[in-house]
């Protein structure tokens, strides 16, 4: 990922989802996408409130990524399994 001149990221390896449990154990689960997450977020918003009486009524914050970064980090990933 390109940050600014001569500042670039690169993953060291595969994204890692690490859920870490009592007595110092650890549970690996596949990395969630984006539809997965507010998927997710939805489910445990109306159990929230369904179970427990909660609701959200906070603000929504909703964030536009620049479809040319994601385009690109796609067509690297692309070239290199070529």
């Amino acid at each position: 990922m390109y940050l600014r001149a001569n500042c670039d990221l690169i993953e060291a390896g595969a994204t890692r989802v690490t859920l870490d449990e009592r007595g110092g154990r650890t549970t690996e689960l596949a990395p969630l996408g984006i539809k997965e997450a507010d998927a997710l977020l939805a489910q445990a918003l109306e159990r929230a409130e369904r179970e427990a009486g909660v609701r959200w009524q906070g603000p929504v914050l909703e964030v536009d990524g620049n479809p040319a970064i994601v385009a690109g980090a796609v067509a690297d990933d692309a070239a290199e399994e070529e």
